[in-house]
């Protein structure tokens, strides 16, 4: 038995009364209410599980035993446990408790009173991992006396790996506090009461934000000449992006195209990003290596842990580093090295801010690392942390900036807390403003106590390929109509449910080798609700407060805010379609394709520069009102490590399609892939670097206009994207996105909730409005064509009204082209429908199908008449709505009109029956690759003609091709794997030429150009 006397409480059940006990200096609770989400911070117990065993790896279910001894006069028991990662427990064989978390092993508590006895009580415990099964577990006993005991896991325990096998003495894996080495997770799990969290960090933050206002430490002058001439006149001054063209511009004016790497070193056999454990005897040969290739750094952790003592003074370095005869007395003297031997090299640094990985473990509990977003206090105590670091080089202007967001901001999706409960509470009270008008718009949901569908089979683990399926319940659910009728109170409606597969024998317990993704409840509409909260209030705020707080610091410099990948709420963590008014210099998104060539990319995904960075983000830093002036990628990687010229190939086209559509910078990582670090030689200058020496230089001080005439818009749906049925969003206007660049259509793409018609006020008083409502808008009256690659759900109210208005413009007609996919009939809620949106009702004349049919595999399309037919694989079975009028614009091999061109106040409408994209999966992009890549090109660049779209270039579909803004400068990739031999037409100024390309000038405007390129490469021209 583990235990520990705690003496008397006075007053422990019913109310939150503090007992603060003195141990290790913190302040302890007895009890909490259930509005909190710990009824005691359970820090006694230890982490228990399977003994290491020579040769034998961890099982993946063990069985715990151990034996508590109660004294007679129990008032009260409250039994917490920490799963790793799922768990069953047992007090003298009755069940008390299951428990699930997938990655945090947050405790799960339960009022354990009637199932105890006086004397010994047998404890047991199943607990199940994908990994290593561990437990943690402590029972807090108040006695009739008034005294208080807890009960842990600890010595005595036995663990088994078969429910009768041979136990042995279970293995101590660690304990609950922050010590190095120590502890499964190395940290605390449970989550404070919140006054007990705001008094953690009070005098924390008090100091920090005292020490700011009184100026007593000054940044010190890193001034020291760089090595070369040019160096030093670009540091001249603070790097600004250029409002009128989205470019960076140096300290002497000049365009720079900025290429930043994640810098890290391989030692041993392992990646080193923790700035103190890097040799800077090769710190020094990578700095000539990246002066060679124009390559800067990009800091992935900025050094919180490190460089701040757990009050916020500078930290002394624990260590010396390695290849440097300085002596560092603190660690921040050691960074200020960093910076002075970076900026001796010429090269800019970007730091990211630590919210995870490098947030401070001893200021900032473990949980709240993915809960900034949540708990203001502790996204102070970062930003204030961050403020002060940044302060130090807030004149040093080899220092760009500094980006957060990408996968260092992680959000629990938390949806057992309270806190956050309550929080959601209000935001549909605010949203709705009543229950009753809540049921309105939600007419159906899902009741998560129905467990009536749930059904047994079989399936494999996901990240276990080898391994045969094995028994799991299936968690289906049914959406029904009237699930919110009994709801009084706003706290009624639950937080969303995420549904987990299950072991199928009782008691069900969530399986977390069995990934689920949100799969089992695809019409819920609070998921909508929750992530509207999550993003457009809670990390926005978030991160607007951040900025205010860390701008402070460093108002010279700039400041980048990076999405993760921008894909499916089911897959990654961190989206924000909230993005024009966001407070930040640049924005944009980070994507990678780590460990993939080219040609083992899918197509959408070999421009997701193109389509992700430059289109997804163009229209908000541009957007009248927005703070953001330039656009950025935040991440990225491609290319096997073993194969340099694939790894070449790779950024190859990844840096033209950024540099080419006006990014600001790139971000990608890491300096060991693009160096061959990770080769057993070391690094060495790779075919990557030879080739960024000669490219590089050839486009600096060439500018290439983020601002550029774009004629065409793919709408996405802001509520589709924010539920279970994203995929028929993202797929589709992925798909969409793909098949314009190969027409070398410049296009962009916004949420529908973001677009206005000439600015005038589009909300409708029938819908529920959201925070964005006085967000900085997109105004459709530049563009010619629009395209709603799938309506599967309704639009927003605001959207249709600007389509409309955009479209029946008496000024504008034979002007403005629209196409839309298939209307799926439901609501922006998620709700079915009987009929089309009013408006599309307008725009068709009718107010549903006449048919549907589903259309499969690979198919011969009739097309325009004359042109040839198009061969279309549509998969297994994509729906397809059938129109009854409008001219025959596309007819399947059995006669069926699956798409017609229609015409609205003069404006033509074409009406495709099916999604434009050929997605039909719920959750992921999982649309038929076509064969070949460009079997739907015709189709696009019809709907370009008629809609008269600009195209400065016309080149074939396998080439990307960008021009600058003066024509000086041409960049083309091959982007499809083919031998290229062939012509492109590009309009030039007049007496632009490049060297070594056969070039014929036409009276039409276009310059012929002929070009040979190998497959996947990139090539350029630069005027003389």
């Amino acid at each position: 038995m583990s235990g520990r006397h705690r003496g008397r409480a006075t007053g422990c059940a019913a109310v939150a009364v503090l007992l603060y006990a003195s141990a290790g200096g913190g302040q302890e609770p007895s009890w909490h209410p259930p509005t909190e989400p710990s009824s005691f911070i359970p820090d006694d117990a230890r982490w228990i599980g399977q003994p290491e065993q020579a040769g034998r790896g961890w099982a993946r279910e063990i069985h715990l035993r151990g034996s508590w001894r109660i004294r007679p006069g129990v008032r009260r028991a409250v039994l917490m446990t920490a799963p790793s990662q799922s768990a069953r427990v047992y007090l003298n064989g009755r069940l008390v408790l299951t428990a699930y978390d997938h990655l945090e092993a947050l405790p799960a508590w339960v009022e354990a009173t009637e199932a105890l006895q006086a004397g010994e009580n047998a404890v047991a415990a199943v607990v199940r991992s994908e990994w290593r099964p561990a437990f943690y577990a402590q029972m807090r006993v108040e006695y009739d006396d008034g005294s208080v005991e807890d009960l842990t896991t600890g010595p005595g325990w036995e663990c088994a790996t078969e429910p009768a096998g041979d136990r042995r003495p279970a293995a101590d894996i660690g304990g609950y506090y922050r010590q190095a080495g120590e502890g499964l997770w190395g940290r605390e799990f449970a989550l404070l009461p919140r006054e007990m969290l705001r008094e953690r960090l009070a005098a924390h933050n008090r100091k920090l934000e005292a020490d700011f206002r009184a100026g007593g430490d000054p940044p010190p002058r890193i001034d020291e000449a760089p090595e070369l001439p040019e160096w030093a006149a670009q540091f001249g001054g603070f790097c600004r992006v250029d409002e009128a063209t989205g470019q960076l511009i140096d300290g002497a004016g000049q365009v720079r195209h900025l290429f930043f790497t994640v810098y890290s070193q391989h030692r041993n056999g392992s990646w080193v990003l923790h700035l103190p454990d890097f040799d800077f005897g090769q710190y020094q040969r990578d700095l000539d290596l990246m002066a060679e290739a124009g390559v800067n750094l990009y800091l992935r952790f900025t050094g919180w842990d490190w460089l701040l003592t757990k009050g916020g003074d500078w930290a002394p370095l624990k260590e010396q580093p390695n290849g440097w005869p300085p002596h560092f007395e603190r660690g921040i003297d050691l960074l200020d090295h960093f910076v002075r031997c970076a900026r001796a090299h010429g090269r800019y640094i970007v730091f990211e801010g630590d919210f995870f990985w490098g947030a401070h473990g001893d200021v900032i509990p473990a949980p709240y690392r993915s809960r900034y977003h949540l708990y203001p206090e502790v996204l102070e105590a970062e930003a204030l942390a961050m403020r002060k670091v940044m302060h130090r080089y807030s004149e040093c202007p080899n220092v760009l900036g500094m980006m957060i967001g990408e996968e260092d901001i992680v959000l629990a999706h938390d949806l057992a807390n309270p806190h956050q409960h309550a929080l959601f509470a209000d935001y549909l009270s605010r949203k709705y403003g009543s229950l009753d008008e809540f049921r309105r718009q939600t007419p159906q949901g899902y009741d998560y106590a129905d467990h009536s569908a749930f059904r047994p089979g079989d399936r494999r683990r996901e990240y276990f390929p080898g391994t045969e399926p094995e028994p799991v319940l299936f968690p289906v659910f049914t959406p029904a109509a009237g699930v919110f009728d009994a709801a009084r109170d706003w706290l009624d409606i639950a937080l969303p449910l995420w549904p987990q597969y299950a072991s199928p024998q009782e008691p069900a317990v969530a399986l977390a080798d069995q990934k689920s993704y949100n799969e089992f409840t695809p019409l819920d509409p609070l998921w909508i609700d929750f992530y509207e909260m999550r993003e457009d209030e809670l990390l926005f705020g978030m991160l607007s407060r951040w900025a205010e707080i860390v701008r402070e610091g460093m108002p010279n410099q700039l400041l980048f805010y990076s999405n993760a990948q921008d894909f499916t709420n089911s897959w990654h963590f961190l989206h924000l379609y909230r993005r024009a008014p966001l407070p930040f210099d640049v924005i944009g998104v980070g994507c990678h394709d780590s460990g993939q060539n080219l040609s083992e990319i899918p197509p959408q995904y070999t421009v997701r520069k193109a389509i992700k960075v430059i289109s997804s983000y163009r229209p908000y830093a541009l957007a009248p009102g927005s703070p953001a002036r330039g656009i950025a990628s935040g991440e990225g990687e491609g290319g096997r490590a073993d194969q340099p010229e694939e790894v070449r190939r790779y950024y190859g086209g990844a840096l033209f399609d950024e540099i080419g559509g006006g990014a600001a910078w790139t971000q990608t990582y890491t300096w060991g892939h693009l160096s061959g670090a990770e080769a057993p030689e070391g690094p060495h200058e790779t075919p990557l670097l030879r080739w960024l020496g000669q490219f590089m230089p050839a486009v600096q001080g060439v500018a290439f206009p983020l601002r550029r005439p774009v004629q065409v818009l793919i709408i996405r749906n802001t509520n589709l994207a924010h539920s279970n049925l994203s995929g028929l969003d993202y797929g589709n206007a992925i798909r969409v996105a793909e098949a314009l660049t190969q027409l070398n259509v410049e296009f962009d793409i916004v949420m529908d909730r973001d677009v206005t018609a000439g600015g005038a006020e589009l909300r409708s008083s029938g819908v529920a409005e959201t925070t964005t409502a006085d967000d900085p808008r997109v105004d459709l009256a530049a563009y010619r064509l629009v395209i709603l690659p799938s309506v599967a759900s309704d639009l927003c109210a605001s959207a249709w009204t600007a389509l409309e208005t955009w479209l029946a413009d008496p000024a504008r007609t034979g002007q403005r082209t629209l196409a839309f996919g298939w209307v799926g009939k439901r609501g922006p809620r998620l709700e079915p429908l009987a009929t089309f949106p009013e408006v599309l009702q307008r725009w068709t004349g009718a107010a549903d199908y006449a048919a549907s049919v589903q259309l499969r595999g690979k198919q011969t399309v009739q097309w325009a008449a004359g042109a040839p037919a198009l061969t279309v694989d549509f998969g297994g079975a994509l729906p397809c709505g059938l129109l009854d009028r409008g001219e025959t614009l596309l007819m399947a091999a059995d006669g069926a009109v699956i798409a017609r061109r229609l015409e609205y106040q003069g404006n033509p409408i074409f009406a495709f029956g099916f999604p434009m994209g050929l997605n039909n999966n719920e959750l992921w992009d999982l649309a038929p690759q076509q064969d070949p890549r460009d079997a739907l090109a015709p189709i696009y660049e019809e709907l370009v003609r008629v809609a008269g779209v600009d195209r400065p270039v016309l080149a074939p579909h396998n080439l990307r091709v960008y021009l600058s803004g003066d024509g000086k400068v041409l960049l083309v990739r091959e982007r499809a794997g083919l031998p290229t031999d062939a012509d492109i037409e590009v309009r030039l100024p007049e007496g632009v030429t490049y060297a070594g390309l056969g070039q014929t000038r036409g009276g039409d405007g276009y310059t012929k150009l002929h070009l040979r390129l190998d497959p996947w490469e990139s090539a350029w021209w630069k005027a003389g």
